[in-house]
C-alpha cells in the first residue's frame, strides 16, 4: 500500500472513535426526545396545551400593548422553528454518521479478510452494521418527532394568532 492510501487509511480509522460517540450521543438525545414528544402527545390528547394558554393569559395581560403581543409571538415562533430545525439536522446528519461508521471499518475489515483473520473482520463488521442501525433508529425518531411537532407548533401559532388579533395585529 503506498504512503498515501495509507495516510488515508489512518485518518479514517482516526474518524471511527468520533463518529460512534456522536452516534452514541445522537441516540441517546433522540430517546430523550421520543420521550418529550410523548410527554407532549399525552398532554395534547387531554386537551393540554401550555403554550396557547399561557399566551392568551399573556395577551390578556397586555390587551392594551398591542406591539408587546406580537413580539412575544414572534418569539415563541422563533423557539418553535429552532426546536423542529433541531430534529430536521439531526434526523439528516444521523443516516450520514451511521454511513460514516459503516465504511470506516468496512476497509480494515476487507484487509482482515484477506489475512484469513475471521474474528477481526466480524469484530469490524459488527461496528459497521451497528453504527448503520444506530443512524437509521436517529433518522426515524427524529423525522417523526419533527414532522409532527412541526403541524401542532403551526396549529398552536394559528391560535396564538388569533389571540393576538390576527397576523398584522
Amino acid at each position: 500500500m503506498d504512503p498515501m492510501q495509507e495516510t488515508l487509511l489512518h485518518v479514517s480509522s482516526v474518524l471511527l472513535v468520533p463518529v460512534v460517540a456522536i452516534l452514541l450521543f445522537l441516540l441517546a438525545t433522540s430517546f430523550l426526545e421520543l420521550g418529550s414528544f410523548l410527554r407532549e402527545l399525552v398532554d395534547r390528547r387531554r386537551g393540554l396545551v401550555a403554550r396557547v394558554d399561557r399566551f392568551a393569559a399573556f395577551a390578556r395581560d397586555r390587551a392594551e400593548e398591542p406591539r408587546e403581543t406580537v413580539t412575544e409571538l414572534d418569539r415563541i415562533e422563533k423557539a418553535l422553528t429552532r426546536r423542529i430545525d433541531r430534529n430536521t439536522i439531526v434526523s439528516r446528519i444521523g443516516p450520514m454518521l451511521g454511513l460514516a461508521g459503516t465504511l470506516i471499518p468496512l476497509g480494515p475489515a476487507l484487509h482482515e479478510l484477506t489475512k484469513a483473520d475471521f474474528s477481526l473482520f466480524a469484530d469490524k463488521i459488527v461496528v459497521a452494521f451497528t453504527t448503520t442501525v444506530a443512524g437509521l433508529v436517529v433518522c426515524a425518531i427524529r423525522f417523526v418527532v419533527g414532522s409532527i411537532r412541526a403541524r401542532w407548533y403551526e396549529e398552536d401559532l394559528r391560535a396564538m394568532e388569533a389571540l393576538a388579533g390576527g397576523p398584522d395585529a
